[in-house]
């Protein structure tokens, strides 16, 4: 992790420093979880000292990270004081220990990449791409970063230097693959990603737009 802080819409990192077991957060990122059932996360605010900003190293550029639900854990202090605040009695045992242990299960991020996304881990199934396949696989994961998850097939075909006249031709050895990627039956594909954000159905002139940026 950078430690920083941002001034002028530039980050300024102070220090990297190394972020292993639990994290306190702050109620309002709490309460963004509890929204949207997870959430994407590149940097946040440490609880201990919220005049700095942490952020995933940028150098090599590392993916985001898929906070969710089960992510979250009541400290046992905690579930104590909120128990006295409210006059309230739980049955289920809090999390005790301050630092988390390594051998607690932890589940796993919704999409993993090696090198080069030519090896994808998706849940518990890995998929193996060629070169075009990984960069059209990248362009999908790219555009799940932001608001409009879903690419026009031209597109993705026309940036990965692809020969084919169909989307489905490049991964017609692949088997498997629209576990991964979705199409809305107009052209436009993404990956099948859980969070809510995603669920944003492109527009009529995504393909128009695309292709003018490019």
């Amino acid at each position: 992790m950078e430690c920083g802080s941002k001034e002028n819409g530039c980050f300024h990192a102070k220090r990297q420093q190394r972020k292993d077991g639990l994290v306190l957060v702050r109620p309002e990122d709490c309460h963004a979880i509890f929204q949207n059932d997870e959430v994407l996360a590149h940097s946040f605010i440490p609880i201990e000292n919220p005049d700095d900003l942490l952020r995933i190293t940028h150098e090599p550029p590392q993916p985001y990270i898929c906070l969710r639900l089960q992510h979250l854990l009541v400290m046992h202090d905690e579930q104590k004081r909120f128990e006295r605040t409210y006059h309230i009695r739980s049955r289920g045992k809090a999390y005790k220990k301050s630092k988390h242990n390594r051998k607690c299960h932890r589940p796993k991020p919704t999409i993993q990449v090696f090198n080069n996304y030519k090896e994808v881990l998706v849940d518990d199934s890995t998929y193996h791409f060629g070169q075009v396949q990984a960069d059209i696989v990248k362009q999908l994961h790219d555009a799940s970063k932001s608001n409009d998850p879903w690419v026009h097939g031209k597109t993705l075909l026309n940036n990965s230097g692809s020969q084919a006249m169909r989307f489905q031709d490049v991964f017609k050895n692949k088997k498997g693959w629209r576990d991964i990627i979705e199409s809305d039956g107009r052209g436009h594909y993404r990956l099948k990603l859980k969070a809510k954000q995603f669920y944003k159905p492109p527009a009529d002139d995504t393909v128009e737009r695309q292709q003018a940026t490019n």
